[in-house]
Protein backbone atom coordinates (compact mmCIF):
# COMPACT_ATOMS: atom_id res chain seq x y z
CA UNK A 1 0.00 0.00 0.00
CA UNK A 2 1.48 3.10 -1.02
CA UNK A 3 1.63 6.32 1.77
CA UNK A 4 1.83 9.68 1.06
CA UNK A 5 0.61 11.84 -2.47
CA UNK A 6 1.13 10.79 -5.78
CA UNK A 7 1.67 13.42 -8.07
CA UNK A 8 -0.76 13.30 -11.06
CA UNK A 9 0.61 12.90 -14.72
CA UNK A 10 -1.07 14.24 -17.84
CA UNK A 11 -0.10 13.62 -21.50
CA UNK A 12 -1.79 16.61 -23.73
CA UNK A 13 -0.88 17.95 -27.29
CA UNK A 14 1.46 20.57 -26.90
CA UNK A 15 0.80 24.51 -27.02
CA UNK A 16 2.00 27.33 -28.39
CA UNK A 17 1.78 28.89 -24.76
CA UNK A 18 4.53 25.88 -23.80
CA UNK A 19 6.99 26.88 -25.70
CA UNK A 20 9.12 28.48 -23.30
CA UNK A 21 8.74 25.93 -20.69
CA UNK A 22 9.73 23.14 -23.72
CA UNK A 23 12.72 25.52 -24.37
CA UNK A 24 13.65 25.24 -20.63
CA UNK A 25 14.46 21.93 -20.90
CA UNK A 26 15.72 21.55 -24.27
CA UNK A 27 16.89 24.24 -26.54
CA UNK A 28 16.71 25.88 -29.47
CA UNK A 29 13.14 27.28 -29.25
CA UNK A 30 13.12 27.12 -32.65
CA UNK A 31 12.73 23.06 -32.63
CA UNK A 32 9.18 23.66 -30.27
CA UNK A 33 7.72 26.33 -32.24
CA UNK A 34 8.07 24.46 -35.30
CA UNK A 35 7.02 20.92 -33.93
CA UNK A 36 3.56 22.37 -32.51
CA UNK A 37 2.88 24.18 -35.89
CA UNK A 38 4.15 20.43 -37.75
CA UNK A 39 1.50 19.01 -35.25
CA UNK A 40 -1.27 20.93 -36.48
CA UNK A 41 -0.88 18.48 -39.47
CA UNK A 42 -1.46 14.87 -40.25
CA UNK A 43 0.55 12.31 -38.96
CA UNK A 44 2.17 13.54 -36.29
CA UNK A 45 2.05 14.18 -32.83
CA UNK A 46 3.69 16.36 -30.01
CA UNK A 47 3.07 16.22 -26.58
CA UNK A 48 3.96 17.58 -23.94
CA UNK A 49 4.20 15.46 -20.37
CA UNK A 50 3.14 16.82 -17.15
CA UNK A 51 3.67 16.27 -13.39
CA UNK A 52 0.71 18.43 -11.86
CA UNK A 53 1.29 21.44 -12.83
CA UNK A 54 4.87 21.34 -14.06
CA UNK A 55 6.12 20.70 -17.83
CA UNK A 56 8.51 17.93 -17.20
CA UNK A 57 9.02 16.73 -20.85
CA UNK A 58 7.93 16.49 -24.31
CA UNK A 59 6.90 13.47 -26.64
CA UNK A 60 6.36 13.28 -30.30
CA UNK A 61 4.17 10.31 -31.90
CA UNK A 62 5.42 10.61 -35.85
CA UNK A 63 3.16 7.97 -37.96
CA UNK A 64 4.18 10.02 -41.17
CA UNK A 65 7.94 12.58 -41.00
CA UNK A 66 6.62 16.21 -42.06
CA UNK A 67 7.70 17.49 -45.42
CA UNK A 68 9.74 19.71 -43.66
CA UNK A 69 11.91 17.41 -41.87
CA UNK A 70 15.29 16.82 -43.52
CA UNK A 71 14.53 13.08 -42.81
CA UNK A 72 11.16 13.39 -44.11
CA UNK A 73 11.47 10.23 -46.80
CA UNK A 74 13.09 8.11 -44.24
CA UNK A 75 10.98 5.54 -42.71
CA UNK A 76 9.42 7.05 -39.31
CA UNK A 77 9.78 6.68 -36.05
CA UNK A 78 7.05 5.08 -33.69
CA UNK A 79 7.86 7.92 -31.06
CA UNK A 80 10.63 9.58 -28.96
CA UNK A 81 9.68 10.73 -24.96
CA UNK A 82 12.60 13.05 -23.39
CA UNK A 83 12.33 13.38 -19.89
CA UNK A 84 15.36 15.17 -18.60
CA UNK A 85 16.57 15.07 -15.15
CA UNK A 86 15.14 13.11 -12.02
CA UNK A 87 12.82 11.84 -14.46
CA UNK A 88 14.58 9.56 -16.69
CA UNK A 89 16.90 10.32 -19.91
CA UNK A 90 15.51 10.33 -23.78
CA UNK A 91 13.98 6.95 -24.49
CA UNK A 92 13.41 6.31 -27.98
CA UNK A 93 10.37 4.16 -28.93
CA UNK A 94 11.26 3.35 -32.15
CA UNK A 95 10.77 -0.58 -34.09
Amino acid sequence: MMTGSVAQITVRDAAETDVSALTAIKQPDVLHQDRVQEAQGSGFRYLVVLCGPELIGFACLVFRRPASWSSANARPENGCLFLPGAFSTRKSMAT
